[in-house]
């Protein structure tokens, strides 16, 4: 499939769960990966058991049967990739804001697959959403940022910048436009994941979660001050707390009473590079 232009990922035994963010958490584990179909079908038989067949896998509209044709016909498949995403994870800082960073050096470093698959994962990581960048517009991605220029970019719902020897990588404000970052009543006792980002959890009623920007100005005055701190591409993805009275705050910024905010994002980051070897808990 890869010979073909294809960018499936390396197959791993565990996997973080691709249902986000419900599925944070949950891992999957595939026991039989390493088997072919047929010497499953085999134990079944041996033990009286059916199966039911996928129609798909014998559609060569899709390039996994076309793979599985190739093979039968005693094709030297592709040999998978020799790099490893989990060393650029571990490598890759969170801010106190839901952004990440990385050294432009370790980017060149990696090679094409590796480093394209650890950015794919970093771009949803930043933005929260759920279908990660492939083809054509990774692989500009990934040549501008290895680059020595400045970058401004945005894929993904996640804004890239890439200055000096880093990249940095955070939600794009922008997304609101194309229904992201929407406004949500918190309810209380009881957590739940904003935008993808962030764990929220409140014991006090009348509370709604919406993005910062537009906002930061009904901030209370200590609370602006210490917005300067924040890059300014991230400023307006933040999460902002509005009560019953329209007073505004913001958890990441200074703390809120009765409200907890947890970010996500490295912990997604880790796991889709795999540097989570087995099931949590």
């Amino acid at each position: 499939m890869r010979a073909d232009g294809s960018t499936t990922p390396d197959p791993r035994a565990w996997s973080p769960s691709p249902a986000w963010p419900e599925g944070r958490g949950i891992f999957l584990l595939r026991p039989l990966l390493a088997l072919r179909r047929g010497e499953i079908r085999g134990w079944l038989r041996d033990r009286g058991e059916s199966w039911i067949e996928d129609p798909a896998n014998e559609d060569r509209r899709f390039a996994r049967a076309r793979a599985r044709a190739a093979l039968g016909r005693a094709a030297t498949p592709c040999a998978p990739p020799s790099g490893d995403a989990t060393v650029l994870a571990e490598a890759c800082e969170a801010d106190g804001w839901g952004g990440l960073s990385i050294a432009r050096e370790a980017l060149r470093a990696a090679d094409d697959h590796t480093a394209a698959r650890f950015l794919s994962a970093a771009c949803l990581s930043a933005s929260g959403t759920s279908r990660p960048p492939r083809g054509e517009p990774l692989r500009r991605l990934l040549a501008a940022v290895r680059d020595d220029g400045d970058v401004t970019r945005t894929l993904a719902g996640a804004r890239i910048q890439a200055a000096a020897g880093t990249v940095r990588l955070w939600r794009e404000p922008g997304e609101a436009a194309r229904g992201g970052l929407e406004t949500r009543d918190l309810p209380v006792g009881e957590p739940i994941v904003w935008d993808g980002r962030y764990e929220v959890l409140t014991d006090r009623p009348g509370l709604r979660i919406r993005r910062l920007g537009g906002f930061a100005g009904r901030l209370p005055d200590a609370t602006r001050q210490g917005l300067a701190a924040v890059a300014a591409p991230a400023r307006g993805a933040l999460p902002a707390i509005v009560d019953a009275n329209g007073g505004v705050s913001c958890p990441l910024l200074s703390p809120v009473a009765d409200v907890t905010v947890s970010a996500l994002g490295q912990a997604r980051l880790l796991a889709a590079c795999g540097a989570i070897g087995r099931e949590p808990g």
